[in-house]
This record gives C-alpha cells, sequence and structure tokens, in this order.
C-alpha cells in the first residue's frame, strides 16, 4: 500500500469509525443522498472494496455491502423471477473479484445508486449479468470524467482564496460561532466534516452558555 493509500484509509477510518457505520451509509437508503452529492463522492479519501475486510477485520464485510446493494436493485426491480441469498453472495463476489482493487466504496455507492436511470444496458427488470458488466462499460468512463473535470478546475482556481480542507476549516468555524448544527448537515453525514474536527471547533469557538 502506498503512502498516500494509507492516508487516505486512515481519514476514511476517521469518518466512519465503525464497520456498522460503513453498513449504514453504503447502502441503497443512502443511494438518493449520494446522488445528491456526487462530486464530494468523487473526491472525498476512500478505500477500494479489496481492502475493507482487512481494515476492519472483518471477513465478509465488502461481500456484504455489495450484496446489499445488489439486492436493493433486485427490490426495485418488480422482478418475478427469485433471486436468491446464494446467488446473491455470488454475484457480490464476482463483483468483488472483477473490480475490487479499483472500485472504491464511493465508486459502488454511486454506480448501484445510478444504475436504474443511467447505467442500465436491457430492458430485462433484472439482470445481474447487465449490472457486473455496466460497471466498466458505462460508469467508470463518467467516473473518470468527473475526475478530470475537478482535477481541471482545480488547477485554474489561482485566486489566492483557501480551498479543500482549508476552506472546509474556515466555514466549519464560522458555522460553529453562529451557533449551527453541522451534525445535522450533509457534510458531516458524508464524512467530509469529521467528528474530531467538529469537537476541535467546538472547543475554539462554540459560544459559552451562560
Amino acid at each position: 500500500m502506498s503512502e498516500r493509500q494509507r492516508t487516505e484509509a486512515e481519514q476514511f477510518k476517521q469518518s466512519f469509525p465503525l464497520i456498522e457505520s460503513v453498513y449504514k451509509f453504503f447502502a441503497p437508503s443512502m443511494w438518493g443522498y449520494v446522488s445528491s452529492h456526487k462530486d464530494e463522492c468523487v473526491h472525498r479519501p476512500c478505500i477500494t472494496l479489496s481492502y475493507l475486510d482487512a481494515l476492519y477485520n472483518v471477513k465478509g464485510a465488502a461481500q456484504w455491502v455489495v450484496k446489499t446493494n445488489i439486492m436493493g436493485i433486485y427490490g426495485m426491480s418488480a422482478s418475478k423471477e427469485t433471486f436468491s441469498d446464494q446467488n446473491a453472495n455470488i454475484a457480490a463476489d464476482l463483483f468483488i473479484s472483477r473490480y475490487g482493487n479499483e472500485c472504491s466504496l464511493y465508486m459502488m455507492a454511486l454506480y448501484f445508486a445510478g444504475y436504474i436511470m443511467d447505467y442500465k444496458g436491457t430492458f430485462s427488470p433484472f439482470d445481474i449479468q447487465d449490472i457486473l458488466l455496466q460497471f466498466r462499460a458505462k460508469f467508470l468512463p463518467w467516473w473518470n470524467s468527473r475526475l478530470d473535470a475537478i482535477q481541471y478546475a482545480k488547477s485554474n482556481t489561482d485566486n489566492g482564496e483557501p480551498t479543500g480542507t482549508e476552506a472546509l476549516i474556515i466555514w466549519l468555524n464560522n458555522a460553529i460561532k453562529n451557533g449551527e448544527e453541522v451534525r445535522n448537515g450533509g457534510l458531516y453525514k458524508l464524512g467530509m466534516l469529521t467528528e474530531d474536527m467538529i469537537q476541535k471547533a467546538e472547543a475554539e469557538y462554540k459560544p459559552a452558555l451562560f
């Protein structure tokens, strides 16, 4: 693992300290949320599916996450054909074996969240082969184009104003000063604001109660 990957893994675990928090966020119930925060998902520090089990020391964690998302697609398909738990496990394993080393948790979340409307390539109500194939065929080109766009925008930002983490900290400090409930906002739910960052800001800027 490179130094960058190690750093991103540490940052990811700060945002999601427990495997249960990973299960909760990277689930079909959050598809609407991640779809509304695509750019944040693209550039957030993350880990690949193949490293999830090792980071949390939980065997089968990656399979569980992918399987849950596959079953989310099945549940919305109105398919009359039975898709067993065993077949779901096999499909999840196939997805991880093919894409696990390049697919991050955020990539997976965005793919399954957008599959039905953006990437589905068949008229069949539920086609697991199509789900497995369209990640590379349709999703990866979109993902790479978003990365290029964000990188281009970043390289052309030269106005002297704070960007990235520096700008985030400034915003957080001002929000705390103004008494805003930052834990209820999207930046916290997405993991861009960590509990450690908030507590530090609160210790310095939260108005005293008399």
